[in-house]
């Protein structure tokens, strides 16, 4: 009876080394075994005839363990469960969105964590009319019965995109990009929307973007670095681009650009020389996810709408929103590419994306560009060291900031060919609101209006007002962005040109040398610029994921004062 336990345990131990048959990787640590125990305890001669009968692999009768660590099997059997729960979870969801008219999807019941039902109900309809009396109707051309008709719609310029099944199981193959692409990431003459043409499918063109995107973050040492689980990055960058809608502008296309953009600064550019992998990390998923589910309709339009989503945030209202739709996917059991992030580190992460996206508030553009002037000789002295460049809490954030705003306003650092085709686009969503305002009588947003917009004499002013002193203040501090002032200056000589034909065409007398983005910039209010992205963070989104870090470094703080005062003492 001895002996044919013992062969029992063998076999079940032998058996469960066999991983032949499994379909994904579980732990090998299942036994615990001693030298002494390895050596001394061997198998009689029937086990050893019933070893040899049997077909599975077993190691040396020699080294073979004879007692089974009960622990590391329950363990081993957990994680394999636990995975095994979560791939059902992600078929049921699949099977909901292929069979969505189907009565029977009414059967599987999806289990959703608590956070992920709070976002659910946190974000539904962000841009229905809360409140349609206080909505001011200006216009006299709009009667009632076709504004409140109007309003009673939702206020995007497009509906939401539905997730895919495909969205859900990785099928990706990295090593499939073009080799002609790769090297572009790295430069300004990478251009998105030639994919238009030279990839038809829609879907196919999404699902190479994303490629694309895990590319970088593969160059950049971020899946290793911080053990990423690759088929949850798919999800994740799959997830955010179906929260971008069909916009002319705010669309999967810009958050591409932008991304891409932040890659070229990051590495071309050598901005990742003041950063540690970490800055690296949040920037990179700042940028996928800055403008996920832009409505096409700026915050002036929401505010005038009374929108679910202007009356939630009352500063930043997209932006807000934005932070909430990324901290939304990020929070997605198959979207965690955090998960092995110290409790901590995640928090913080979760608050440098917060900062980073309202950061591209265009109201902020003056008080982060003064926060990044403040800093600048020392950050200038920390980059020309040739290493161990140490950067204080306000540095990083004033940097980061900024190659933010660098990245989501890079279409004039690109040649004129691609520069052109962004310039036409975000007039297209401006004409388009402005149309969508005179529909609804709303009282009109003057700079946007298509009647009184000149787009040469608009470039100008963008490119004067806000990108040339954004970027030659990155430039202070990293000498390579050099190259992107010579192309700004370029485009900027581009544009002064093609508007003297403009201007000699039409007659234009008066014009304005304002850019429609510099109106009702935001005033510094003497804090921090951490404190300042913080008092701007609504709050629906101010404590999310970051409660437990403030407790943590509030204890810090307390632990370092009481040293302080016992070294004075």
């Amino acid at each position: 009876m001895a002996e044919r336990s013992k062969v029992k345990k063998l076999g079940r131990q032998t058996s469960q080394d066999n991983k032949a048959y499994l379909p994904r990787v579980v732990s090998s640590q299942r036994t615990e075994i001693s030298a002494k125990e390895s050596m001394t305890d061997v198998p009689s001669e029937p086990v050893r005839r019933a070893l040899r009968q049997t077909s599975l692999p077993h190691p040396h009768p020699m080294a073979m363990p004879q007692k089974i660590n009960l622990k590391s099997e329950y363990l081993a059997l957990k994680e394999e469960l636990a995975t095994l729960q979560f791939e059902t979870e992600l078929l049921k969801k699949a099977f909901h969105l292929v069979f969505q008219e189907d009565e029977s999807c009414s059967k599987l019941v999806i289990s959703e964590t608590p956070e992920v039902r709070m976002f659910q109900r946190m974000l539904a309809s962000p841009y229905a009319v809360v409140d349609q009396a206080k909505v001011t109707i200006s216009t006299p051309s709009a009667t009632e019965d076709v504004a409140e008709e109007l309003l009673k719609s939702v206020m995007a310029l497009a509906p939401v995109r539905p997730m895919l099944c495909r969205n859900f199981f990785p099928t990706f193959n990295l090593n499939a990009v073009s080799e002609e692409h790769i090297k572009l990431l790295g430069s300004v003459e990478f251009d998105v929307l030639g994919f238009k043409d030279s990839i038809p499918d829609e879907l196919d063109r999404e699902q190479y973007m994303v490629m694309l995107i895990m590319h970088m973050y593969q160059q950049l040492g971020l899946i290793s670095c911080f053990r990423i689980p690759e088929a949850k990055l798919f999800r994740f960058i799959n997830f955010i681009c179906r929260r971008y809608r069909h916009v002319p502008f705010h669309n999967w296309y810009h958050a591409f650009n932008v991304t891409q953009t932040m890659y070229f600064l990051l590495t071309t550019c050598e901005c990742r020389k003041l950063l540690k992998p970490f800055g690296l990390l949040v920037l990179m998923t700042a940028a996928v996810c800055h403008d996920a589910d832009h409505p096409g309709l700026n915050n002036v339009f929401h505010a005038k709408a009374h929108t679910r989503v202007g009356i939630l945030h009352k500063a930043s209202t997209l932006e807000n929103h934005h932070y909430l739709q990324a901290l939304s996917v990020l929070y997605l059991p198959e979207c965690r590419i955090f998960e092995n992030l110290p409790e901590g580190k995640r928090a913080r992460a979760y608050e440098y994306i917060r900062h980073i996206i309202l950061a591209t508030d265009l109201s902020l553009h003056k008080i982060i560009l003064t926060s990044m002037e403040s800093h600048g000789k020392r950050l200038a002295k920390q980059f020309n060291k040739r290493k161990g460049a140490k950067l204080n809490r306000e540095e990083k954030i004033a940097v980061m900031c900024c190659i933010m705003k660098c990245s989501d306003l890079s279409n004039e650092i690109r040649p004129s060919r691609i520069a052109d085709k962004w310039a036409a686009l975000i007039n297209q969503e401006f004409s388009d609101q402005s149309a969508a305002e005179k529909k609804l009588g709303l009282p009109l947003t003057p700079w946007i209006d298509p009647d009184k917009i000149i787009m040469e004499k608009e470039q100008i002013n963008f490119i004067k007002g806000l990108c040339m002193p954004l970027y030659q203040t990155l430039q202070n501090v990293f000498t390579p962005v050099d190259v992107c002032i010579q192309q700004l200056q370029s485009n900027l000589e581009n544009w002064e040109e093609r508007f003297r034909i403009v201007e000699e065409a039409k007659g234009i007398r008066e014009v304005t040398d304002r850019s429609v983005f510099q109106e009702d910039q935001q005033k510094g209010t003497g804090k921090s610029l951490t404190d300042q992205l913080t008092s701007l963070a609504s709050g629906a989104a101010a404590g999310l994921g970051i409660g437990k870090k403030k407790k943590k470094e509030k204890e810090k703080e307390k632990e370092k004062e009481k040293e302080k005062e016992k070294k004075v003492a």
